[in-house]
C-alpha cells in the first residue's frame, strides 16, 4: 500500500498541489476545500510565482509555498505543474511513502520512464488528462482500431484555450499511442475553450468519428481527486486512469 498505512491515516486524506497557482491549480484547491474527506496539506508554487506567500483562497489556512517542510504527514502529492523536472518529486515521494499523482504534460524526456521505475517502490499515476472520459475515449478507439485494422487511417484534432503551450496536446498524443498508429494531427488554440478531441478513423468507403468534449474545467479536478483517493490505497506500481475507472465503475464521471 503506498502512502500512509490506513491504521497509520486517521481523518481526511492529506494532499499536496504542485501547480497550485494554475487554472487547474486552482479548481483542485476550490473541491479540496468543499470535500469532507480531504484536506490540502500544501499548496505548491513556482520560485517564480507571484503568489508566493499570499493567503490561499476557498476559505483555506496556509499560503502558497515553494517548498514542503513536513511531508511526513501528506498522503498523495499531485502535479499539476509545468515544471520539467520530475527526479525531486520521486526523490520525496519514495523517500516518505507518499503516492504521485502527475497530470504534468511538459515533463522532460524519460520522465515517464522514471515515474515507471519509482513504482516497484511507490503507487504512481501518470496521465495527460484527467477525465474520465477521455480515458474511456482511449478504451474506445483502441478497440475500433483492432476491429478496423490497418485500411483505416488515424486523424486527431484537438482545440483547447490560447493559453496552451503544447501542440498536438498531451491528450492527443496519448490518443495516438492508445490506437497503435501514427496519427495525421491538426490543432487549434482559441479564446477560453477547455478542451475539445476528435479522432478519425477514415477509409476509401467510411469515416468513423469518436469525440470528447470538456463543458467546464471542474470535469479535470474532479477527475484527478477520484484518482488520488484511489491511488492513496494502491499497492506500488504504475497506473493509469483506466485503472480508476475500473476500480470504481459505477461512481459519477463527471
Amino acid at each position: 500500500m503506498s502512502g500512509r498505512e490506513n491504521e497509520d491515516r486517521n481523518g481526511p486524506l492529506r494532499i499536496v498541489v504542485k501547480g497550485a497557482a494554475g487554472r487547474l491549480g486552482q479548481m483542485l484547491l476550490a473541491q479540496i476545500a468543499e470535500a469532507r474527506d480531504l484536506t490540502l496539506h500544501s499548496a505548491l508554487v513556482s520560485p517564480r510565482s507571484t503568489s508566493i506567500g499570499q493567503s490561499l483562497p476557498f476559505g483555506l489556512s496556509g499560503c502558497y509555498e515553494t517548498t514542503l517542510n513536513t511531508i511526513e504527514s501528506s498522503d498523495v502529492l499531485i502535479d499539476v505543474s509545468t515544471d520539467p523536472q520530475v527526479d525531486p518529486l520521486l526523490a520525496l515521494c519514495r523517500q516518505h511513502g507518499m503516492a504521485l499523482l502527475s497530470g504534468n504534460t511538459q515533463l522532460a524526456a524519460g520522465a515517464i520512464d522514471r515515474m515507471r521505475a519509482a513504482s516497484t517502490d511507490i503507487a504512481v499515476l501518470y496521465t495527460a488528462n484527467f477525465s474520465v472520459g477521455i480515458a474511456v475515449l482511449q478504451q474506445l478507439l483502441a478497440q475500433a482500431r483492432v476491429q478496423l485494422g490497418s485500411d483505416f487511417q488515424l486523424g486527431i484534432f484537438d482545440l483547447h484555450h490560447q493559453h496552451k503551450r503544447d501542440a498536438p496536446s498531451g491528450t492527443a498524443l496519448a490518443l495516438e499511442q492508445a490506437a497503435g498508429t501514427t496519427a495525421q494531427h491538426a490543432n487549434l488554440r482559441l479564446g477560453e475553450i477547455f478542451g475539445e478531441h476528435r479522432a478519425f478513423l477514415v477509409s476509401r468507403d467510411e469515416r468513423i468519428e469518436l469525440a470528447h468534449c470538456a463543458l467546464n474545467r471542474s470535469v479535470f479536478a474532479s477527475g484527478a481527486l477520484r484518482a488520488a483517493r484511489f491511488l492513496v490505497d494502491a499497492l506500488p506500481g504504475f497506473y493509469g486512469m483506466h485503472d480508476v475507472i475500473k476500480a470504481s465503475p459505477n461512481e459519477s464521471l463527471s
